[in-house]
């Protein structure tokens, strides 16, 4: 007896409290609306979307719900075998039509020690379903499990509900939450005395705009491209959820820093518009896998905040991608043959993202973001005011372009380092490695420093750079021993790639010796093409021995005659 009363002790502590999260509620307005106004005698009233939520424990007596609202008991004891039932019930209470979506997701969590120090996430344990239409309150705990039994999940893996349709002061049918631990979870959800208590904050939204109902002059679609507002995140799991349910043209906005967990599945936004507003947060990933991937002509921008990848090793094997060059990419913006749209679109604003001290594996490379796509498609990488930051432990890129590929570079900032001045690797800031690979770079700073060979753009294959204003900066420690000058180089083309640069500023410093541009030739033929503008400004800075003519320029390789290249004074 004594040990039932200790457990049910030590688990009064594990509450699952419910947060109202109820977007939309009473009064919102959205841009598509106007004012009151009059024109003439002929009086135009903008119309009110307002959506209500209410709950009930009986079906009989309904409550109003709003963001503080708990609508699970309080002094709940949850233990394996309890089960909780609330009925909601959503409301139109304006003039309009409105379409809504009810979301359920872990807003928060507490991670709990049992009396033996394991870690307790009560949201790997409490499952929950959703059952709609319910006619009568369910009568037996069996009753109300029987209802779920088929669409039960566990409350780390999230709900968004399907669209739903109410037409103007309609409300909806009853809608049973039903929460419960299982039987058989045993003492692994038990918490220790004196041991942290775990916790979990469930947030329940909804959703609501405008519905395709009311007419104009023409017809019932005017509003069809009115999408929800925004789903607010601060945990792994809500972030994956958001990003995989979330409605084409929505916004996933964090409300706090987020890590996310070095296994599992990668977040994956595919064939839709979405918006990532870090909101001034950081989400991070100590990361042994892809982590991030856009697909299937997605447009995803990411703004307001950073993304960091922290200190690990990562096995190069673990993508699988088509067109993706060799080597091990955290971010991946691909196009498969599936595609919705032509496009797969990455958009950097306003943000930065982060590699920091990242392993590779031996000799093989260790890149950031890889773009690429596969025949007929194309893949996207856009840079407005983001910034990467790429510090390896290893050779690598901090963006490489496979397959149909093309990144636009019109602001921010790519900085690529050997962070341990490692000897014999090769840091690249951008690496075109297919005949389909495109690079545009408008405006922005492109920045490499370290002690080995050092590259700012890479051309191979046939692929395309045309730079027509910002600026490329190569330092490789004028203070080191650095026996690879001769590698330190501004743009590196071979294998028949083309380097037009008709604006901009180049800069490269070396000890000994350093190469703005280099041109070899190796089997693949002597098509390589550099052709610089009257407005571009190339320098180089090389106080060793060993340097080369006053640009910089080394046009062979083993006294074969390489390619040409073209400088336009006029």
């Amino acid at each position: 007896m004594k040990t039932i009363r200790s457990s049910k002790k030590a688990l009064l502590m594990s509450l699952l409290s419910l947060v109202m999260c109820c977007a939309m509620l009473v009064g919102s307005t959205f841009a598509w609306f106007t004012d009151s106004v009059t024109s003439g005698s002929n009086k135009i009233v903008a119309g009110n979307l307002d959506v209500e939520l209410q709950y009930s424990t009986d079906c009989a007596t309904w409550t109003d719900v709003d963001e503080t609202t708990n609508i699970f008991k309080e002094d709940a004891l949850w233990e394996p075998g309890y089960t909780e039932v609330v009925y909601l019930k959503v409301k139109n209470a304006g003039t309009l039509a409105l379409k809504y979506q009810l979301d359920v997701i872990v807003a928060s969590k507490v991670i709990g020690k049992t009396a033996e120090g394991a870690d307790i996430d009560l949201s790997e344990f409490i499952k929950y379903g959703v059952a709609i239409d319910v006619e009568e309150p369910y009568a037996s705990r069996a009753d109300a499990l029987d209802a779920i039994k088929t669409t039960e999940i566990g409350l780390s893996e999230g709900y968004i509900g399907n669209d739903c349709v109410l037409e103007k002061e309609t409300e909806s049918g009853v809608i049973a939450l039903v929460v419960y631990m299982p039987e058989t979870i045993g003492n692994a959800a038990n918490h220790g005395t004196g041991e942290t208590a775990p916790q979990i904050n469930l947030a329940l939204s909804v959703l609501a705009t405008q519905a395709e109902v009311e007419r104009d002059s023409f017809d019932e679609t005017y509003d069809k491209e009115a999408v929800y507002p925004v789903l607010v995140v601060n945990n792994a799991e809500g972030v994956a959820n958001a990003l995989g349910k979330i409605q084409d043209g929505g916004v996933v906005e964090l409300s706090g820093d987020v890590e996310m967990p070095s296994t599992g599945e990668p977040l994956t936004v595919a064939g839709k518009d979405v918006t990532i507003d870090l909101n001034g947060h950081t989400l991070s990933s100590p990361s042994v896998k892809e982590t991030l991937v856009v697909d299937s002509g997605a447009n995803v921008t990411v703004t307001g905040g950073d993304i960091v990848f922290t200190e690990s090793h990562y096995n190069p094997d673990s993508t699988e991608h088509w067109g993706v060059p060799e080597g091990a990419p955290y971010i991946v913006v691909y196009n498969d043959e599936d595609g919705i749209e032509d496009t797969t679109s990455l958009n950097l604003e306003n943000c930065t993202i982060e590699f920091q001290n990242l392993h590779g594996y031996g000799d093989d490379p260790l890149n950031g973001i890889s773009v690429a796509a596969e025949e007929g498609k194309q893949a996207e990488l856009n840079i407005g005011e983001g910034t990467l930051i790429d510090c390896k432990i290893g050779s690598g890129a901090a963006v490489i372009l496979g397959d149909n590929a093309t990144v636009n570079m019109t602001g921010g900032k790519i900085i690529a380092n050997n962070c341990e001045d490692q000897q014999n690797v090769s840091v690249y800031a951008v690496y075109l490695d297919r005949k389909t690979s495109t690079f545009n770079m408008i405006d922005g700073e492109i920045e490499v420093t370290g002690i080995s060979a050092v590259t700012g753009i890479i051309l191979y294959r046939d692929s395309v750079c045309n730079m027509k204003g910002g600026k490329i900066t190569i330092d490789a420690y004028s203070n080191s021993t650095n026996v690879n000058g001769q590698y330190v180089i501004g743009v590196e083309s071979y294998g028949n790639g083309t380097f037009n640069m008709t604006g901009g500023e180049m800069n490269v410093k070396a000890s000994p010796a350093g190469n703005v541009l280099k041109i070899e030739a190796f089997d693949v033929g002597n098509g390589n093409i550099i052709t610089i503008g009257s407005d571009a400004h190339v320098t180089v800075d090389q106080t060793g021995e060993g340097s080369r003519p006053e640009l910089g320029i080394e046009l062979t390789r083993d006294g074969v005659t390489a390619a040409s290249i073209t400088i336009i004074t006029e």
